[in-house]
C-alpha cells in the first residue's frame, strides 16, 4: 500500500517565518522605526511599509528610510535592499537611507545604530557640519 504524499505548501515558509517573528521582535522593530522617524523629523510608515501604497519604514520631507536590525554579530547589506530603498526614494523625490541596528554584540562599540546614505548625501552633510572651510576641510571622496 502506497503512502499518501503530502502536497507541498507554497506558503509554509512564510508561515514559519511569521511565527518566528515574535511580539518582542515587533516591539523592537516598532521602537527602531519610531526612533528613526523622530531623528529625521518624520513619520513611520503604516504597517511598516507592507502595503501597496506606502513603502519603506520611515520618511521625512528629505529622507526615505529602510530600517533593518539583527541580533547577530553581522548583517549583510545587499544590493537588493539598496535598489529597493533607492527606487522608493526616487518615487517620492527623497534621499534613500538605510538605518541598521545591532541588538547584540555592540557593547564594545560606542553606537548600536548605523546609517547608510549615498556618498553624495554624506558629502552634503559633511560640508554642512564642517562648513565650507571647516577645520577638517571639504569632503572630496577620499580619506579624511
Amino acid at each position: 500500500m502506497k503512502k499518501k504524499q503530502k502536497k507541498e505548501d507554497p506558503l509554509r515558509e512564510l508561515r514559519v517565518r511569521s511565527q518566528s517573528f515574535t511580539t518582542s521582535n515587533r516591539k523592537t522593530v516598532s521602537e527602531q522605526e519610531s526612533h528613526v522617524a523622530s531623528a529625521i523629523g518624520g513619520d513611520t510608515v503604516p504597517g511598516s511599509g507592507c502595503g501597496q501604497r506606502f513603502k519603506s519604514d520611515a520618511f521625512s520631507e528629505r529622507y526615505q528610510v529602510e530600517a533593518k536590525q539583527t541580533q547577530n554579530m553581522s548583517l549583510s547589506l545587499t544590493i537588493e535592499w539598496l535598489r529597493k530603498i533607492s527606487r522608493e526614494a526616487l518615487r517620492y523625490g527623497r534621499v534613500p537611507m538605510m538605518h541598521i541596528r545591532f541588538l547584540n554584540g555592540y557593547r564594545d562599540l560606542p553606537d548600536k545604530d548605523w546609517v547608510v546614505v549615498p556618498e553624495r548625501e554624506f558629502k552634503k552633510l559633511y560640508d554642512l557640519a564642517c562648513g565650507q572651510n571647516g577645520s577638517l576641510g571639504r569632503w572630496d571622496g577620499g580619506v579624511l
